[in-house]
């Protein structure tokens, strides 16, 4: 079995993991929803409670349980498009090597996703005060999943402004 082949094999098993990464951060998201419910209802009893931090828990849920749409705005955003647009790869290898570079891809759109989703939850413990993690590392990888959710415009990106030229 040649490399090509592996990578392709690889890239055709990703489909449970996209759905394993959205299942989780739905039931992570489901979770902060509730608990947000719970910090709202335990606000008449302990005034020290911050108002802030049942709205940043609540948004992060929200943002958790529908992740495919926040990720598809996160990439419109930076890209001008929220589709990530397919690698037209031309190179030697035919048929088998574009495969390969597909599945390359959507592995790096994963990581992208994952990334996402810890963004996400390092910038509700930022705001819980429960982390010494700072909200610049929680904006980094929101910012970096979605330039690794879109790796092609991020090539493309990262392309121009170095001068670069690519094989697409």
């Amino acid at each position: 079995m040649t490399a090509i082949e592996m990578i392709t094999q690889a890239a055709s098993q990703l489909g449970p993991f996209f759905v394993l990464t959205v299942g989780m951060c739905f039931l992570i998201g489901l979770y902060y929803a509730a608990d947000s419910v719970f910090l709202l209802w335990r606000t008449s009893q302990d005034p020290r409670i911050h108002k802030s931090r049942i709205l940043i828990t609540a948004a992060t849920g929200a943002c958790l349980m529908a992740l495919p749409v926040f990720t598809f705005h996160m990439v419109g955003t930076f890209f001008t498009q929220g589709q990530p647009s397919p690698l037209a790869y031309t190179g030697p290898g035919g048929q088998q090597m574009a495969l390969a570079v597909e599945g390359i891809e959507n592995f790096i759109q994963l990581i992208g996703w994952i990334a996402i989703a810890r963004g996400l939850v390092i910038l509700k413990r930022v705001g819980d005060g429960t982390t010494r993690e700072t909200s610049d590392k929680g904006f980094v990888h929101i910012i970096g999943g979605a330039v690794a959710a879109n790796v092609v415009g991020g090539a493309i990106l990262f392309a121009h402004t170095f001068g670069l030229t690519l094989p697409i």
